[in-house]
């Protein structure tokens, strides 16, 4: 199997439930991974949107090859976290290249419909960081074996703009 071509403006979706509740749960969409990213232990160089209990917000990142983001803006999720066997669904969507335009959602669902649990927008201006060129999409859920085993990913979608 072949790997998907980069793309430069991208909506991805995922729906996912994880089976235990804790603070550590943070599955995330990654978007704009360059190549250097995709080799095994090497930092991410992408965007990701990441819901984070254990600091009770829904962020946007910036990972520039290093270990810890060179840039984020978050906004806050509700005191509950991610509830086990909660259907949840997590939107990204990246647009240009400068500036970059970076839209997060996280929506629940009620048993009838997605609701929005909390939303995310950053306008990336910052032109000796923000990734302008294309890259990989996709979506992960940790690298330790607790958090691997912990979720439930269905619907993964990707539209993009060309």
């Amino acid at each position: 199997m072949s790997r998907p071509e980069v793309e430069l403006d991208v909506l991805l979706q995922i729906d996912f439930r994880v089976s235990i509740a804790s603070g550590n749960n943070e599955p995330h969409l990654v978007l704009r991974a360059q190549e250097s990213s995709l080799e095994l232990g090497n930092p991410y160089h992408a965007y990701i949107l990441v819901p984070r209990p254990g600091m009770d917000d829904l962020c946007i990142m910036r990972f520039v090859g290093m270990a810890s983001p060179s840039g984020m803006i978050c906004s806050a999720l509700p005191p509950e976290g991610l509830v086990a066997d909660q259907a949840y669904r997590l939107t990204f969507s990246v647009q240009g290249d400068q500036p970059v335009q970076l839209d997060g959602l996280l929506e629940v669902f009620d048993g009838a419909a997605f609701e929005e649990v909390a939303s995310v927008s950053w306008f990336d201006d910052d032109a000796g960081l923000l990734i302008s060129d294309p890259g990989f999409y996709g979506f992960s859920g940790g690298t330790g074996a607790a958090q691997l085993v912990n979720y439930r990913f269905d619907n993964f979608a990707a539209q993009f703009e060309r």
